[in-house]
């Protein structure tokens, strides 16, 4: 052991980890060359080839991998057991940095950001509200809330309460003009609102007990915000998908009506994601479960 830096073998499984020596150094906090540094000093050490590079991707070794799988269950234990020693007494301390999607960020992250600095007053919050879907180890972003179905990656989800169900609305003015749809397929023949952060914005899609329904819409305003679909809906502009939250206050002043309830659009989930639940930070991990809570 008086021959091992520890340092260096907890940045060769970051290395792996990340699959490049940026999003290493972006985890890790330090420079790009010092992770490299300390990879070559590793190896040199060793007398053996971990990593392939290339200018595209890094490839394990025979060697490599081996060595891999077998310091990274020591690496956790050594780090489960400091953080069982120290978070008796320690509490969450440093940078956080989170990012959210523009309009929810602004629905939820006012009182859990203000609960969670009064609670940990040793953290500082980094918020950027974006969006566009942000890589998380290349930015250098310790959480992110998500919403929709999750794409195939190494992060780490947390699902955040119950899906979130999106219903159709009209207001009674638009109605009394051009009528309610009976099913999904009479949207062709009405002014529909669409949410242009959707992933597709001119198609919309319900579920039935048949399966998934999809109907193709020609927008007549897309927008990137649900507080103004709400407001374009009550006006009677056309109909629109619209969530809980921003549909109560007009369905409570009798602004709106839902319709196609037979035909619900599939329930959207939220998460929380981040890069990894190795080596969690104390202060990722209460800000997740304060998430949770707030979702819950």
């Amino acid at each position: 052991m008086s021959n091992v830096d520890l340092e260096s073998v907890a940045v060769f499984a970051k290395v792996v980890e990340a699959g490049s020596f940026r999003g290493a150094a972006a985890l890790l906090g330090m420079p790009k060359s010092t992770v490299s540094y300390k990879l070559s000093a590793l190896e040199d050490r060793l007398g053996v080839r971990l990593l392939e590079r290339t200018t595209r991707a890094l490839r394990l070794t025979d060697a490599g991998r081996q060595y891999h799988a077998e310091v990274v269950p020591a690496l956790e234990a050594l780090d489960g057991a400091h953080r069982r020693a120290t978070e008796l007494t320690d509490e969450p301390r440093g940078t956080l940095r989170i990012t959210a999607p523009v309009e929810l960020g602004q629905l939820v992250l006012g009182d859990i950001v203000s609960a969670y600095v009064a609670r940990y007053p040793g953290v500082t919050l980094e918020i950027a509200l974006t969006d566009r879907r942000v890589d998380l180890i290349e930015e250098g972003f310790d959480v992110a809330i998500r919403i929709g179905p999750l794409a195939d990656s190494t992060l780490v989800a947390r699902k955040l309460g119950q899906p979130h169900r999106l219903k159709l609305f009209g207001s009674k003015v638009y109605v009394a003009r051009h009528g309610v749809p009976e099913r999904p397929a009479d949207l062709r023949h009405h002014a529909c609102l669409a949410m242009s952060g959707s992933q597709t914005p001119r198609q919309w899609r319900f579920a039935t007990k048949r399966g998934p329904v999809l109907v193709d819409i020609s927008p007549r305003v897309t927008v990137n915000s649900y507080q103004l679909l709400g407001e374009y809906v009550a006006a009677g502009l056309g109909l629109s998908f619209l969530p809980p939250d921003v549909a109560a206050p007009l369905l409570q002043r009798k602004q709106v009506v839902s319709m196609l309830e037979a035909y619900l659009r599939p329930p959207v989930p939220w998460h929380a994601v981040y890069p990894s639940a190795r080596y969690l930070s104390l202060k990722v991990r209460t800000f997740v479960e304060l998430l949770e809570d707030r979702f819950r």
